[in-house]
């Protein structure tokens, strides 16, 4: 039968992190591409839905002849605001040869309460067109315009999105005809930690006050001034409002989709082909909508508009901070299951392999061990059948009886050792260490006698534990330190509260731990009859079934075993 060989710990962790990455790349890429294309398939109707909202908003008979702002605004409203969609439209009015597009506007709305008359009156008087555009909407006027020119847009977005989230309060603005002209505004603002920008995060309760930016209104025109209700000092000829709100609208300056879109319009009108190839997308983004539409109702003949849209989807924009950051975290997670699993797998391997090669050796050892005492039986049994020596047949009787004794002894601890390792548990009573000693000490009294050993005893060690086993185990060390003490030499007991010491004069062993093993013995001569090497062996099992811990150490001329509590 083939060896098992030992396995690291690192080939089971890498076996297992490689197990769990594959099946959790094969759910996650099959939940990614599922996100994907849902995103996609989400992308092209929305951007569908914004043409038939412009188709429908361009066959009103109330937009029968709008005006370039109204189309401007329009247009800009059916580009999504979406960071991840960079969206563009161009419309083109037959009719009377001009071209519109979505470049970004800043759509503002300024509300104050309908039942201050004075304001209204006030309203009426500086700004009558405004006035009379003003919508009443749930007890509130509502004034909204747009603002196209581009450094007045820069004015109202100071700071770049995709690096800063801010806030602006607008605590006054100014109405000069049809025109609002920003006056004072607070900006707010703060960087965007990682977790923030990944979940996308509310921050406007979190930023800092960055600035003030402040602008006067046109000169040489007459203006309303508008001001916030939480002004503490407000002028007497500005009118109070509710609330004011700027929002940039359409498609962002030097936009990709913008670019791609007026080449696709000249493209089509110069042949018109179906066929069409990309310059300007984005290396990550695709084209959920491209579309050439001619009104009313698509018929080209009689059609007043011309509309072609744009959008480029970009997936990866969208989702792959947050793609990064859940992946960072199930790795981490994935890194500590799979060292757990490698943990657990590694132990049972080890705890395996160290069992086999603990029998292995126990066996080689065993057959080591019995084959000495084996070999002189059967040399001396040889010389008594052939009658060799005829005067030394007592000697050679003995001889095949005392190597007998001494391979019944190996065996019986052996089988002792094996019933201990299969043993679970036992059954307990209370036991005195120090007074087991004493009581070991008594049986080899001759010994001691004969080689003159000083035994002192000292302390008391209570613990509760199996009687007989305790008392085999104490006995063993006793038997150790005694038959390895020199003579003249000492044994010493010391027991205390949490465990009971046994230290005797012997010479320094190299690797004192490993008389612990089976069949191992202090001294150097392998085939001694000092023992059959199985006695430290027992005892650590003995101990070990009990919980406690057994330490050997061989230094300065002394042998120390120590059983811990």
């Amino acid at each position: 039968m083939k060896q098992a060989k030992e396995r690291s710990y690192f080939s089971y962790f890498a076996k297992t992190l490689a197990m769990i990455l594959a099946v959790t790349a094969a759910i996650g890429g099959t939940a990614l591409y599922g996100k994907y294309q849902n995103r996609v398939d989400n992308t092209a109707r929305d951007c569908q839905s914004r043409l038939e909202a412009l188709e429908t908003w361009l066959s009103n008979p109330k937009h029968a002849d709008p005006s370039y702002e109204e189309i401007r605004a329009e247009l800009a409203f059916c580009c999504t605001s979406d960071p991840s969609i960079d969206s563009a439209m161009i419309l083109y009015d037959r009719e009377t040869g001009k071209t519109y597009d979505s470049t970004e506007l800043v759509w503002s709305s300024v509300f104050f309460r309908a039942d201050n008359t004075k304001q209204i009156e006030k309203l009426k008087k500086a700004a009558p067109e405004l006035a009379e555009q003003s919508a009443q909407d749930d007890g509130r006027y509502v004034i909204n315009s747009i603002i196209e020119d581009p450094e007045r847009i820069k004015e109202l977005t100071p700071l770049p999105r995709e690096t800063y989230e801010y806030s602006l309060q607008i605590r006054d603005l100014y109405i000069c005809g049809s025109e609002v002209y920003p006056g004072k505004i607070a900006i707010y603002s703060g960087k965007r930690p990682l977790a923030d920008r990944l979940f996308n995060l509310d921050l406007l309760n979190d930023l800092n006050y960055l600035k003030d930016i402040e602008h006067d209104p046109p000169a040489g025109q007459d203006c309303l001034r508008f001001t916030t209700e939480n002004t503490v000092a407000i002028p007497e000829d500005a009118i109070r409002v509710n609330s004011l709100l700027y929002l940039p609208i359409g498609t962002k300056e030097n936009s990709p989709a913008m670019k791609e879109v007026y080449r696709y319009m000249e493209d089509y009108n110069d042949h018109g082909s179906s066929e069409y190839a990309f310059e300007n997308r984005p290396k990550t983004a695709i084209c959920t909508s491209l579309t050439s539409t001619y009104y009313p109702e698509g018929k080209r003949t009689d059609a007043r508009y011309e509309i072609y849209y744009l959008a480029f989807y970009d997936f990866w924009q969208e989702y792959l901070p947050r793609l990064l950051f859940y992946t960072g975290i199930i790795f981490l997670t994935e890194l500590l299951i799979a060292a757990l699993i490698a943990k657990i797998m590694h132990m049972k391997h080890r705890k395996a392999y160290e069992m086999n090669e603990y029998r292995r050796t126990l066996t080689a050892a065993l057959a080591h061990d019995l084959k000495s005492p084996l070999t002189i039986i059967s040399g001396y049994a040889e010389n008594l059948r052939e009658n060799i020596h005829t005067e030394k047949r007592e000697s050679y009787a003995d001889a095949i009886l005392e190597n007998t004794q001494y391979m019944d002894k190996i065996i019986a601890d052996v089988l002792d050792l094996a019933k201990l390792e299969r043993m679970q548990h036992t059954e307990k009573t209370t036991v005195d260490l120090a007074q087991l000693a004493q009581t070991a000490a008594a049986r080899f009294e001759a010994q001691i006698t004969e080689k003159k050993v000083d035994l002192r005893c000292a302390g008391k060690c209570v613990v509760s534990g199996n009687e007989k086993m305790l008392t085999q185990a104490i006995g063993n060390l006793m038997d150790n330190a005694i038959r390895y003490t020199p003579e003249g030499g000492t044994v010493e007991i010391r027991a205390y509260e949490k465990g009971i010491v046994i230290r005797n004069d012997a010479y320094d062993l190299p690797d004192a731990a490993a008389v612990c093993e089976p069949l191992v013995k202090g001294d150097a001569a392998r085939a001694s009859r000092s023992g059959s090497g199985m006695g430290l062996a027992i005892v650590r099992q003995i101990v070990q079934l009990h919980g406690f811990r057994l330490t050997v150490k061989a230094a300065d001329g002394k042998f120390t075993a120590k059983i811990k509590i």
